[in-house]
């Protein structure tokens, strides 16, 4: 029996010494999270620049058109009858 159980725990230090060389990340796949993450990052920076972008241009479009339209009420209100 002690064979058996001096067997079982060199195989179970085999293992946790395995595991503790395989434990943590590689720099390899960390460079690649970073990578992924910051690909990430830049979309959403451009999605919310392009976003505001587009929000400024239309305020600048709707005020024109505000100022068109009431010039244009103000046209129809003349009189024009001579």
């Amino acid at each position: 029996m002690t064979s058996s159980s001096s067997f079982r725990a060199r195989r179970l230090r085999g293992r946790l010494c395995r595991l503790d060389e395989e434990s943590g990340f590689s720099l390899v796949e960390a460079m690649a999270a970073i990578t992924i993450l910051a690909v990430g990052i830049f979309a959403v920076a451009q999605a919310l620049t392009f976003g505001l972008g587009s929000t400024g241009l239309s305020r600048q479009k709707l005020a024109a058109r505000a100022a068109l339209d009431q010039q244009m009420e103000e046209a129809r209100a003349l009189n024009y009858d001579n």
